[in-house]
């Protein structure tokens, strides 16, 4: 009983890590699409704080996907011991 509970935590764990890559490549994306119509002045220079906001979530995201990890590799170790 205990070990299925453990695998459906990692399980939603696993889940929740792979949204979190999902949303971080869409905005690492757009973050270049945004850089590249900058550069080549299609837009005006003011939409580089939406660039640094989306760099910002990145990072916040970069950090929960580690600490994601870090709690998936703990529970699978727990789950070796069982």
């Amino acid at each position: 009983m205990k070990i299925d509970k453990q695998k459906a935590k990692i399980d939603f764990l696993r889940d929740r890590y792979k949204n979190y890559f999902i949303v971080v490549f869409a905005l690492l994306g757009s973050i270049v699409g945004i850089a590249f119509q900058m550069m080549i002045g299609k837009i005006p220079l003011w939409i580089l704080s939406i660039l640094v906001l989306g760099l910002f979530w990145v990072l916040i995201l970069f950090k929960s996907m580690r600490e994601l990890k870090n709690d998936i590799l703990k529970l699978i170790n727990e789950l070796e011991e069982i």
